[in-house]
């Protein structure tokens, strides 16, 4: 069969984003952490394209593969259907073997670098101590002190199985064109922060 160009292979479109927020306080000590979600949106990866194709995705080790002789949706894209010809005009599955590096160097298909964007996320949490006011009940003015250790954009908690290689999601547009949207190129882990902030209330 001849390639077909330009086909639809995913939606971009999260099919919802939600966060949630948690206090807690016990005396003089408080926390607090927010948590994201974001279900859907599918992202094209070029990173998973370049990490497939050069063997240094563990994917391309997993189950033996490069052990073995494999077939097309049956060692690897298995949840996909692979056919052939069957000589009478006719379909039936794929029993074409191959080995993982021919598979994998041959650049597959563009699907097998497609993956959900979905992710959980602990976007923010801080932990703070208030300050018992006879500490500084002698400088003049202060009625409220307080000390926090927080932290932003902490931790990848959780990814779709799609997302073989655990890229961020939110990291994926590189492009100030249409390629912006659901296309991830060569992008590095977000930056985690953490600082500490004194408080005053005067």
């Amino acid at each position: 069969m001849t390639p077909k160009a330009n086909q639809i292979i995913g939606n971009v479109t999260p099919d919802y984003l939600a966060s949630m927020r948690n206090d807690f306080r016990y005396k003089d000590f408080s926390f607090g952490f927010m948590l994201d979600f974001r279900k859907g949106g599918d992202i094209w990866s070029q990173t998973m394209s370049h990490a497939y194709t050069t063997g240094v995705a563990e994917i391309t080790a997993a189950n033996g593969v490069r052990e073995r002789a494999i077939v097309a949706g049956k060692d690897v894209m298995t949840n996909e259907r692979f056919v052939m010809s069957d000589g009478n005009g006719g379909w039936v599955t794929n029993t074409i073997e191959t080995n993982a590096q021919d598979w994998f160097e041959s650049g597959g298909v563009s699907e097998s670098y497609v993956f959900d964007g979905s992710f959980l996320k602990l976007r923010e949490a801080y932990f703070t101590y208030t300050v018992p006011s006879h500490i500084y009940s002698k400088i003049k003015g202060i009625k409220r002190a307080n000390i926090s250790l927080i932290g932003s954009n902490l931790a990848l908690l959780w990814v779709h199985k799609s997302n073989t290689m655990r890229l961020d999601p939110e990291t994926s547009g590189v492009s100030s064109d249409s390629r912006g949207i659901g296309f991830e190129q060569a992008t590095v882990p977000s930056s985690r922060s953490i600082g500490l902030k004194l408080g005053f209330s005067f």
